[in-house]
């Protein structure tokens, strides 16, 4: 709240949340423009694989209105990735899309899967 008054509605303010469903009601009511679902990043907890942060970003954009975004581990296999009819508001990479080898070739698979 402090920082939609400190910066105005000129300005675009994202959270993100990990997997917590209840941070990002948090940070809706708290006038967030968006809310960022991905890695805990968090000891001793799992992080969610991609297609539980896909289930997640579609569960909210069906809740919601306010949009979100799901950012993608390239480090998992994007075979693994099945969007079934749904499609987040956004899909963004971690960092280490970058470290990966061939980072254009799981881009273009993705890509390719959600074209389908």
């Amino acid at each position: 709240e402090t920082c939609r008054k400190t910066l105005g509605d000129d300005f675009i303010i994202g959270a993100y949340v990990g997997s917590s469903k209840h941070d990002a009601m948090l940070f809706g009511e708290l006038n967030a423009d968006y809310v960022a679902f991905g890695p805990d990043y968090i000891p001793d907890i799992a992080d969610k694989n991609n297609q539980e942060i896909l289930a997640l970003a579609n569960w909210w954009q069906e809740m919601f209105q306010l949009p979100s975004i799901a950012y993608l581990d390239a480090t998992e296999n994007v075979d693994q990735i099945e969007f079934i009819n749904a499609y987040p508001d956004f899909v963004a990479l971690l960092p280490n899309f970058w470290e990966i080898d061939k980072p254009e070739e799981w881009l273009n698979q993705l890509c390719n899967k959600s074209c389908k």
